[in-house]
């Protein structure tokens, strides 16, 4: 079950990562007016999605699984510098606040994910807490 729940989880983190570098390089006279809404809030949800569905696609009963979440948290966050600096050439604007909230997004979805998880192994047994003697 688990498994299965890796293998789309990481299907959906690499199409979603693809979607969204496209989405965020289209020049911004051919978008629509998208009304009054909160550009860092798109950009929090965004990284955070990303970051979760990473996450999700490893395993989590281990100490290993905290350095491969810190370093697929470094790898978004280089993504996201990336993708915000690059706009620039596409008719969009560089804004160091719409990185932060990406660092934000990416922060909290992979604390969630590991959370997730935890309770997960707990639910199944797969892991005890020994909470006094």
């Amino acid at each position: 079950m688990l498994l299965k729940i890796q293998y789309h989880a990481a299907f959906a983190a690499v199409v979603s990562t693809i979607i969204l570098f496209f989405l965020t390089h289209i020049p911004a006279d051919w978008l629509p007016e998208a009304g009054n809404y909160n550009d860092k809030t798109v950009h929090f949800a965004a990284y955070f999605m990303l970051a979760f569905l990473y996450n999700l696609s490893f395993s989590a009963a281990s100490w290993k699984s905290v350095l491969i979440s810190l370093m697929i948290a470094i790898l978004l966050a280089g993504l996201g510098y990336l993708d915000e600096y690059t706009q620039q050439f596409f008719g969009r604007e560089y804004c160091i606040a719409d990185y932060y909230a990406d660092l934000k997004g990416i922060i909290l979805g992979t604390v969630s994910a590991k959370a997730l998880k935890v309770v997960y192994y707990l639910i199944t047994g797969k892991i005890n807490f020994v909470l006094s003697k």
